[in-house]
Order: C-alpha cells, then structure tokens, then sequence
C-alpha cells in the first residue's frame, strides 16, 4: 500500500497592505491550508496562485486590488488538470476588486 505523503505545509496570518504590484505571489506550492490572510490595495492581482494546490483556501480577506489594472483579487493558474479538482475555495471576502475569483487552465468538468 503507497500512502501518500501529509502535507503540513500553510500560509496563514499574514496582512499585505498597498503592493505595488501583487500582493502574494505563491508557485508550486503544494499543502494544507491557506487561511488568515488579508491582502487589500495591491496594484496588481491581490493573491496570485501559480501551480499551487492547498487543499483548503478559507477565511481570507482580499479586497481592493487590481482596481487600477483590472486584475482580480484572486488569481488560479494551474497546469494539471488532475491536481486542480481537489481545490476547495470557501468562506473568503473577496469584495471590491476589479474582478473576483479568475480560474486558469483547470480541469474541464464539461463535454
């Protein structure tokens, strides 16, 4: 029996304020959680996810980016269509952005 490995990896707690481009840039990064954070008044996309997979992206507050650049709060890219279903987005303020929520290159649920 392989069993797969537990992920203990999180990004949690942090407050960005005014990045003059994004305000959390995360690549290839694979881990449990990414919770607590509040990034507002970012130039450029709020939160900027590439390649990453946490299995939970809850109770975060992301508001006022991208406003100036029409980028979105919360900006997914990923280029496995097999890791990108098990991403769960929930319980998050992603109000007063220029866009929300933009998902890139994920799994096609439809035929």
């Amino acid at each position: 029996m392989v069993r797969e490995p537990q992920l203990r990896h999180s990004i949690a707690g942090n407050t960005i304020t005014g990045a003059y481009a994004r305000g959390m840039y995360v690549e290839s990064f694979k881990g449990r959680i990414s919770t607590g954070n509040t990034v507002t008044g970012s130039i450029d996309a709020g939160v900027y996810m590439e390649n990453a997979v946490p299995s939970v992206f809850k109770d975060n507050v992301i508001t006022g980016n991208g406003t100036t650049t029409n980028q979105p709060g919360l900006y997914i890219s990923h280029n496995n269509a097999e890791l990108s279903e098990s991403f769960l987005i929930e319980d998050n303020d992603l109000s007063g952005n220029h866009i929300g929520i933009e998902l890139r290159q994920f799994a096609n649920r439809g035929n």
